[in-house]
């Protein structure tokens, strides 16, 4: 398994902005960016998956890793008549 990753989504003007980082990256943009008092980190993915629902204020982070789907059973068929 690799390194966690947090997955942001993030008010950005008018729109919403998806970014990648690490535990520290994410610290430092929580402590020391403009996340704003009045931003609102969800406990839970919404019912409305679709973040231009959201409140304007809503903050995602989902802790993760990359996963790669690794080849089981390849099946190859030939004919020729």
């Amino acid at each position: 398994m690799g390194e966690d990753i947090y997955v942001v989504i993030a008010p950005d003007e008018d729109s919403r902005t998806v970014s990648f980082m690490s535990r520290e990256s994410l610290l430092k943009w929580i402590n020391d960016s403009d996340v704003k008092q009045d931003n609102n980190f969800l406990s839970c993915i919404p019912k409305e998956h679709d973040p231009q629902y959201w409140d304007e204020n809503d903050i995602l982070v989902i802790k993760g890793y990359i996963v790669v789907p690794k080849v089981v059973e390849k099946i190859t068929k030939r004919t020729v008549e």
